[in-house]
């Protein structure tokens, strides 16, 4: 049985000295402090577990107080003295900061929603993994304050300096810039999904950055300074912003895998699971943003599947497969929007293994049948497009050999059933690498096969598989059998046979 937590409701005795008092699991109902003469004092009050609802504290002392695990709503706070205050694990709704001053004060795992904050000198603080959602921050100055894994959604900026302080891993979602200034040499730790470079002023080392480059050549050479530098996991930010201002889709696979390789060589070991880290935070934080191809992510995927890691520790090692098991995770069960298919090659082809529950075996292959139908055609019950390859209990193994397109639709559609029956299920077992077998099979159709254009299609179909993943399909034998035998046809078409043999 758990136990009852009983809350009890703040009174103004009158008192203006509530010091050191145990507010703990309080109410604070319509606390009305502008017309008092002498306001209350907090300093060093425990608001463990306190709620707020509808207060106006004004000039009041919060210094050394505790805020743990609070909620605030509607709610303001004007001319207040928060100094070496303690805010943790708390929700702020609705409310109103305004013309003070947050003085060697933490602010941690705070979430901050339909908030105004105006006039603010943050001075020497902490502010870390916060989140700020539709928020208004105006005419706020911060100096020697620490901010990191602090996120903004749907959050205005106006007449904000972000340069006079240590600010990274900052992420923007759908923010407005007005008169905001960063330092450019963190820009490699901030994460924009809009357009932003245009908005900002630069600092860098104290002094305003005149551009006289094109914003895309500025964050050209930024991504040389950071790799020279191995800021590695900024270097891909920068790329990846690069792509969005240039509405590019350039692969970002070959710089995180060059990155990789070199940090799980480094032998300390803080800064290369810091920056590893990171660079998932990367992926995660731009999927479905369009700004990085899906098949980035398979290859990332298969990369950190595959790597050597055998030399870390073993904490080091369940840490890379944790994160990349997310990431399997976000791609299996995330719906994929339109744009991350942009420039992929429809005719490039995915090989999946599904599993599915026995209770779900009929939805998922009438959602294969209509996807194949509505797009290509194909008569399911006429043509060998999946195979049952297994079974486990209470469960069936299908191995699908699709378009990349048809192969996304059908995770979606499948991952939608699921939800909407209220299912906890999610596709497990699901692999998106090309078997090798797949490969076997179409060498063995190569020598079998005697019509040259029924031959040409065949090996059209191989050599679009091998571009799927280079890296991987160069020192598979099948693969290289069957480029040679396309090559040969494109010189020698007579001579395929030999070629074979």
């Amino acid at each position: 049985m758990s136990d009852i937590v009983q809350t009890l409701k703040f009174f103004d005795n009158g008192d203006q000295k509530r010091e050191r008092e145990n507010f703990q699991n309080f109410l604070f109902d319509r606390v009305d402090q502008r017309r008092t003469e002498n306001p209350i004092s907090f300093y060093r009050s425990d608001f463990r577990g306190a709620r707020f609802l509808f207060n106006y504290f004004f000039k009041n002392n919060f210094s050394n107080a505790d805020f743990i695990d609070c909620y605030v709503e509607s709610t303001e706070f004007k001319d207040c003295i928060f100094k070496s205050t303690e805010f943790y694990n708390s929700y702020l709704v609705n409310v109103n900061i305004q013309e003070l001053t947050f003085s060697s004060t933490s602010l941690v795992r705070l979430v901050f929603e339909n908030t105004q904050m105006s006039d603010i000198k943050f001075l020497s603080n902490n502010i870390q993994e916060c989140k700020f959602i539709n928020t208004y921050i105006a005419d706020c100055s911060f100096a020697k304050t620490t901010m990191d894994e602090v996120t903004f959604d749907k959050v205005s900026f106006k007449n904000v300096d972000l340069s006079a302080m240590t600010a990274i891993n900052l992420y923007f979602s759908n923010c407005r810039f007005e008169n905001v200034t960063i330092d450019a040499d963190y820009l490699g730790s901030y994460f924009f999904k809009e357009k932003y470079i245009d908005l900002l002023q630069l600092k860098y080392r104290g002094k305003l950055v005149k551009l006289e480059i094109d914003k895309v050549e500025l964050l050209a050479n930024l991504f040389k300074l950071f790799l020279e530098k191995k800021r590695y996991y900024e270097a891909i930010n920068i790329v990846v912003q690069k792509n969005f201002i240039e509405s590019n889709k350039s692969s970002i696979y070959p710089i995180i895998r060059y990155s990789a390789l070199r940090l799980i060589a480094d032998t300390n070991q803080l800064v290369r699971m810091y920056q590893i880290e990171k660079m998932f935070k990367v992926l995660e934080y731009y999927f479905n943003t369009g700004y990085i191809k899906l098949y980035d992510y398979y290859r990332v995927i298969k990369f950190f599947d595959e790597v050597d890691v055998s030399g870390l520790s073993l904490d080091d090692q369940l840490v890379i497969i944790g994160k990349n098991q997310h990431l399997k995770s976000l791609v299996q069960m995330s719906v994929i929007e339109d744009n991350m298919l942009d420039g992929i090659d429809p005719s490039d082809l995915i090989y999946l293994e599904v599993v599915v529950e026995d209770s779900d075996e009929r939805e998922f292959e009438e959602i294969l049948e209509e996807i194949l139908r509505k797009y290509t055609g194909v008569d399911v019950a006429r043509n060998n497009i999946y195979f049952i390859i297994g079974k486990r209990k209470g469960s069936t193994i299908y191995e699908v050999l699709i378009y990349l397109p048809l192969g996304i639709l059908l995770i979606n559609s499948f991952t939608k059933y699921l939800r909407n029956n209220k299912r906890n299920n999610r596709i497990s077992g699901l692999r998106t690498e090309l078997a090798s077998s797949v490969l076997q099979k179409m060498v063995d159709k190569v020598h079998e096969e005697n019509n040259p254009d029924e031959l040409r299609k065949i090996l059209e179909v191989a050599q679009l598989a091998s571009n799927l993943d280079p890296d991987a399909f160069n020192e598979d034998k099948s693969t290289q059998r069957l480029l040679s035998l396309v090559k040969a046809m494109q010189g020698q078409p007579a001579h395929v046979s030999e070629q074979t043999g």
